[in-house]
């Protein structure tokens, strides 16, 4: 929690023999070895394959989206214009 040298000083300061015995009596724990790590292999080159454009997707048989849509849609749109109430004047 404190370093030794913060308790000498915390127990000089507050006039406390016996802890100033006590810190100096205490070993400091030595510093753990630096480890050395060996540096990683440089990597091998890998050959990459050559590029190969993807095949072309094959059109949808049939009528286009658009043309599908306005051949459902413009009947419906008339019959709703034709059969919509009219006023009774």
């Amino acid at each position: 929690m404190y370093g030794r040298r913060t308790l000498l000083r915390l127990a000089l300061a507050l006039g406390v023999a016996t802890a100033v015995n006590t810190v100096a009596a205490e070993p400091e724990p030595a510093p753990p070895p630096p480890t050395v790590r060996p540096s990683p292999p440089a990597p091998a080159p890998v050959a990459l394959p050559t590029y190969r454009k993807p095949p072309r997707k094959t059109p949808r048989a049939g009528p286009s989206l658009v043309s599908l849509t306005l051949l459902i849609t413009a009947p419906a749109v008339f019959a709703v214009a034709v059969l919509r109430p009219r006023s009774s004047r």
